[in-house]
């Protein structure tokens, strides 16, 4: 009988409405961020190139300006992780509400 039951957690009405309600927020809010973050990875693009530009007029190496350009590539990669993680975050809870359902 205990394994019937294993992982079952009852819910009332009222509580799968707003576990619902909050899942879909947050799609809202991650699909928003999603977009916000896009636009800034491009503006961010642009103002490397501008970067670069303005430590090579100014006297830089080309070391100077390799870890420049790798630290932004870093920064880039690592926040493009997040994205991801957090949209697997994202689908993960809107499946256990799903089921929840």
């Amino acid at each position: 009988m205990t394994d019937a039951l294993d992982g079952f957690l009852p819910l009332d009405p009222e509580t799968a409405r707003a576990l619902s309600a909050a899942a879909s927020r947050l799609a809202s809010a991650q699909r928003e961020l999603e977009l916000a973050a896009g636009a800034l990875v491009e503006l961010a693009g642009d103002l490397k190139v501008d970067a670069v530009r303005r430590l090579a007029e100014r006297g830089a190496s080309d070391a100077q300006i390799a870890r420049y350009e790798e630290a932004f590539r870093a920064a880039a990669q690592a926040l493009a992780t997040r994205r991801i993680e957090l949209a697997a975050a994202c689908a993960d809870v809107q499946a256990a509400v799903d089921r929840a359902r």
